[in-house]
């Protein structure tokens, strides 16, 4: 049975793996380690011990920007990020926030397409936000925002 539980140092490892597979320009290990300060809303979804996905989010004065929700490979197409993100709304809920924004790769169709089926509208495009490292090119970033109250 999958638990979505608050992200803890003893996740990090298999978080990283997760996204070192996913990720064209994937975050340090050190930066997953900064994420565990009281101001981020971090959860995994975990079976048997094992991380399937994650959510890092920062949380500041009643504000939420998702920063980086990523399910192993070999786990998509299975309801987990919509699972992780319903936790997070709901912890979001119960806080007062009532606004969520992200940024997302222009080229990351399937994440695209889960932000859309999660009551998320494009509010804006971000020239170039995305550097050019040696796997990718420099790309925009689409920024979206979602009013928690009409989140699936």
């Amino acid at each position: 049975m999958i638990e979505i539980v608050s992200l803890s140092a003893e996740h990090l490892t298999q978080v990283h793996q997760i996204e070192l597979l996913s990720q064209p320009d994937p975050w340090s290990l050190s930066l997953f380690e900064s994420c565990l300060s009281p101001r981020y809303l971090n959860f995994v979804a975990i079976e048997n011990n094992k991380v399937l996905g994650f959510l890092i989010a920062d949380w500041i004065a009643g504000e939420a920007c998702l920063m980086n929700i990523c399910v192993d490979p070999q786990q998509r197409k299975n309801g987990i990020g919509q699972a992780l993100h319903q936790h997070f709304v709901g912890q979001l809920l119960m806080r007062g926030t009532d606004k969520l924004c992200l940024e997302v790769r222009q080229s990351n169709l399937a994440a695209l397409a889960l932000y859309q089926k999660l009551g998320y509208q494009q509010i804006a495009l971000r020239k170039n936000y995305y550097a050019a490292t040696a796997t990718v090119p420099a790309e925009d970033a689409i920024i979206m925002q979602a009013e928690l109250a009409n989140c699936n």
